[in-house]
């Protein structure tokens, strides 16, 4: 990627919160909620999905 991003490591917070939410920033940080995780009921596709938008 142009903005070498990709070249820095992810770091995932989760957040002990029920919010069906998630965001990310552009430092590589990925957030997820409480709430969007019971959602998903451990499906590992919807949190591929949120990863990659």
């Amino acid at each position: 990627m142009a903005n070498k991003l990709d070249q820095k490591p992810c770091w995932i917070i989760i957040v002990p919160e029920y919010n069906i939410n998630a965001f990310a920033t552009n430092l590589n940080f990925i957030t997820l909620y409480n709430g969007i995780l019971d959602q998903v009921a451990g499906d590992s596709s919807p949190i591929a999905c949120l990863f990659g938008h």
